[in-house]
């Protein structure tokens, strides 16, 4: 039995390995695109060993595209292992507006209505 909930809107486990460029959606039908700056690639071309199985490597210009997601969006959580705390990153975009940024190792949330409180290891920071 899935410990995944199937009120989640979505979840992305990211695992991704396949000649396709659609991240699968373990519960729903929203599916993201694995984005390589603006193209969409093989989620295989960025598949690489993860903790349990395989995971999606994300650099600077590489990212999965859930554009139309932020609708009613009340929970977003995520994990990373950030390779260097240098640069931009924007893990999470969810239609050009709506996005969760990561510069110089510092989080920060977007465009989200209502109030935004960012967890890192485990310390809520209000954003």
């Amino acid at each position: 039995m899935s410990r995944i909930s199937s009120a989640f809107a979505a979840h992305w486990p990211m695992n991704d390995n396949a000649a396709s460029t659609a991240v699968v959606d373990a519960v729903g039908s929203n599916p993201g695109v694995y984005t390589d700056n603006v193209t969409p690639v093989n989620t295989s071309t960025g598949s690489v060993a993860g903790v349990n199985s395989l995971a999606l490597d994300l650099d600077t210009d590489e990212w999965i595209d859930v554009n139309g997601m932020s609708v009613n969006v009340k929970t977003i959580t995520f994990w990373c292992n950030p390779d260097s705390v240098a640069g931009n990153d924007y893990p999470i975009d969810l239609d050009y507006s709506n996005y969760i940024s990561i510069e110089s190792g510092v989080v920060t949330v977007t465009g989200f209505a209502g109030t935004q409180v960012i967890y890192v290891n485990g310390d809520g920071l209000a954003g």
